[in-house]
């Protein structure tokens, strides 16, 4: 049986992780799915048993049900026949959560997934959807017939009736599977799902919701053919309720209807491979960091690398007001919250701003904008571009970029060789201007992406995106300057008044270092 191995450290909290890596050992489970939590939604873990006797057995692991409840993580048990059975009638909570891009983890003696799309579900929805507001008329007929013969106990009745048939709905509709425990226990359990149904009753005593005892009274009463034990003054009351149950099962129905005509296609393809979340446990608390700074619509990370002693996240953010000095900000909260051991190197601009340049960045941003990349949504809305079809791309900046860089760089040299041995002043200048200049047009030039002026040190880790291979001139920046050669670079670019020394030692080092660059940057126009 496959086993969770490192995912419990990168999709999970580390404790979760190990507590899931335990439990599949012990039982058998078909499939583990898991959803982070969003800007308005806590994350969900979805256990599917293969045994449905075990599903209690499950819910009763005390150290499971600890460690979901210290990081407010809703667990969902259902047995894998209670699953199949929920699907086939319709109960759209399955193909909304158990889908393969969620999937954490699978039995592989049991590879087969639902299909989860729209197209495949929506004969099912349908149905389900009408029987819900079939039988809800069938029973509120009922009631408002019992109500014009005054017949009191009877109403109550009926509406008992009708509240366990909006129980039943909203536990299969938040929970997965519908309970068989008394209204109030019903209504206790879906509060950790649907916190808003609390609000609509007063509790009793702690243990029970006045206007159910007062509605089950009504049993009482039937029994003892005497209307004595009716409240009728709660009948308005109880209507109201009544009223706001039924808008919370048709909200939640209009819910996974979007979330579910939000799945692609990729979840019916026959490559039964569990899908791995890579929105890891780090990343999710950059992208919490990142938007406490700016909220942003959309976060893609579009690739990660990793050295002994560093990750890095290359993030596109999409959302407005995405300045140099927003994304600088960013980068060093997030620096400082891991303490350099994750960096991320950030790309960020307005949906706008990329729609109308399209003409110059459609490729490299409609490879990036996909949903294998997509690790954040504000509010789960879902946002769109309109990409241009047939494409031709325009870059026609390319030539002028390539000659401004190339002209900084000629510059650059006639002034070493002609300046005096003693006078320095402007030679670190051309030299960093000429790297920045050279950054942004390979940039421009490999990816199609013409950045924004964005620092040395995030210029060049798009141009090792761009071509790794770069890397091996490395050295030479830090026999320049060590590990500062980006931060002189960004200095250098601004204007200050000082003095400036070259030794010849530093300046052959920057001879070498712009020939190199130069060279690439001739094969890279020339390919």
């Amino acid at each position: 049986m496959e086993t969770i191995n490192n995912l419990s450290f990168e999709s999970l909290p580390e404790a979760i992780g190990l507590k899931l890596q335990q439990l599949i050992k012990e039982l058998p489970i078909e499939n583990i799915f898991f959803y982070p939590a969003t800007a308005t939604t806590p994350p969900h873990l979805i256990i599917t048993a293969i045994d449905g006797v075990n599903m209690d057995v499950i819910e009763s692991r005390k150290w499971l049900r600890l460690a979901l409840k210290d990081r407010q993580v809703l667990l969902h048990v259902l047995g894998s026949r209670q699953m199949r059975f929920a699907y086939k009638n319709g109960n759209p909570f399955i193909p909304s959560y158990c889908t393969k891009s969620g999937l954490l983890y699978q039995n592989p003696d049991f590879t087969t997934q639902l299909p989860t799309t729209w197209k495949s579900f929506k004969r099912r929805f349908k149905k389900y959807d009408h029987e819900y507001f079939h039988q809800h008329d069938i029973l509120m007929t009922l009631a408002n017939k019992f109500y014009d013969l005054e017949a009191r106990t009877s109403v109550f009745l009926t509406y008992i009736s009708i509240f366990e048939h909006h129980l039943t709905y909203l536990e299969n509709l938040y929970i997965g599977h519908r309970f068989f425990n008394t209204p109030t226990q019903r209504i206790k359990y879906l509060v950790q799902y649907l916190p808003s149904i609390e609000a609509l009753f007063v509790k009793q005593n702690g243990e029970t919701f006045y206007l159910i005892a007062q509605l089950e009274k009504a049993k009482e009463a039937a029994k003892e053919a005497d209307e004595i034990y009716i409240n009728w003054e709660l009948y308005t009351a109880i209507n109201e309720v009544e009223g706001q149950l039924y808008a919370m099962v048709s909200d939640r129905f209009g819910e996974l209807k979007k979330r579910i005509k939000a799945n692609k296609s990729t979840d019916e393809t026959g490559d039964t491979t569990p899908i791995i979340n890579t929105v890891d446990q780090q990343l999710l608390q950059v992208i919490s960091q990142i938007n406490k700074i700016k909220q942003t619509e959309e976060i893609f990370c579009f690739h990660k690398t990793q050295t002994a002693s560093k990750t890095y996240y290359y993030l596109l953010l999409i959302g407005k007001g995405l300045g140099t000095e927003i994304l600088n900000s960013m980068q060093q909260a997030v620096m400082a919250m891991f303490n350099d051991a994750y960096n991320v190197i950030l790309i960020g601009h307005s949906r706008i701003w990329i729609q109308e340049r399209n003409f110059i960045h459609q490729d490299f941003f409609k490879n990036i904008m996909i949903p294998e990349n997509r690790v954040y949504t504000y509010q789960e809305q879902n946002f769109t571009m309109h990409w241009e079809h047939p494409y031709k791309a325009n870059y026609g900046d390319l030539d002028y970029m390539y000659k401004a860089t190339n002209g900084m760089i000629c510059n650059y040299f006639v002034l070493r060789e002609g300046a005096e041995k003693e006078n320095g002043e402007g030679v670190y200048e051309l030299f960093s201007n000429a790297i920045l200049r050279f950054f942004r047009t390979y940039v421009f030039a490999k990816l199609s992406y013409q950045p924004h002026y964005l620092s040395a040190y995030n210029l060049w880790m798009l141009c090792l995106y761009a071509q790794p291979k770069l890397g091996k001139i490395t050295y030479l920046f830090e026999k320049l300057s060590g590990g500062a050669f980006f931060k002189e670079v960004d200095y250098n670019s601004r204007f200050h008044h000082g003095l400036n020394r070259v030794t010849e030692e530093k300046g052959v080092l920057m001879d070498e270092i712009l020939k190199a660059l130069g060279e690439e940057l001739e094969v890279v126009l020339e390919g």
